[in-house]
C-alpha cells in the first residue's frame, strides 16, 4: 500500500470558505491520512481529515471555524472523501474524471471532479480542485454568512510512494 509524503487542502475540506471581503483562502487542514490503490495505474483513494487541525490566523477566527456554525469539531471530528471510480479521461487539461463520496459535517454527496494523475515507477501524484456549495454539507455561517463565500474550492495535491 503506498504511503503519503505530502496532502496540501487549500480552502479546508470542512467548509472554510473564501471571504466575501478580500476573495482570499482562509485554511489549511494539517491532519490528514489517506491511502490509494495504485498497482499501474490509479484505482482508489481515501482522503480522512481530522476537522480540529484546521489552521488559521488570527487564532480567534481558528477557534471560531471549529464552533458549531462551521465545522462542529465535536460533533463532527472527521471529513471523508472515499473514490468508487477513476475514469481515464484525456481532455488536455486533465487524465482522469474521479467519482466519490463527500462526507462532510454530516452530509454525504456523490462527487465528481477533474483530476490530473500520474504513475510511475516509484511514485504515484495527483492534483485535483473541486469546488463544493458548503450549504450543501450544512454548512451554515451563522451571524457571518453574509461575509463567507457559499462555494468553497478545494484543492488536492497528493505524492504516494510506490
Amino acid at each position: 500500500m503506498p504511503t503519503i509524503h505530502h496532502l496540501l487542502l487549500l480552502g479546508a475540506l470542512v467548509g472554510a470558505c473564501t471571504s466575501k471581503v478580500d476573495d482570499e483562502p482562509r485554511a489549511q487542514v494539517r491532519d490528514a491520512t489517506q491511502t490509494a490503490d495504485v498497482p499501474t495505474v490509479p484505482k482508489a483513494l481515501v482522503i480522512e481529515v481530522k476537522t480540529d487541525s484546521v489552521q488559521v490566523e488570527p487564532e480567534r477566527l481558528r477557534d471560531h471555524l471549529k464552533l458549531a456554525d462551521f465545522f462542529d469539531t465535536a460533533k463532527y471530528p472527521e471529513a471523508r472523501f472515499t473514490s468508487v471510480s477513476m475514469t481515464p479521461k484525456a481532455d488536455g487539461t486533465s487524465t482522469h474524471a474521479v467519482e466519490g463520496a463527500l462526507n462532510l459535517h454530516g452530509e454525504k454527496k456523490v462527487v465528481t471532479f477533474p483530476a490530473t494523475l500520474t504513475v510511475d515507477a516509484k511514485t504515484a501524484t495527483g492534483h485535483a480542485e473541486l469546488t463544493i456549495n458548503r450549504k450543501d454539507f450544512g454548512v451554515d455561517a451563522g451571524l457571518a454568512d453574509a461575509l463567507v463565500e457559499d462555494d468553497v474550492l478545494l484543492k488536492f495535491d497528493l505524492t504516494f510512494t510506490r
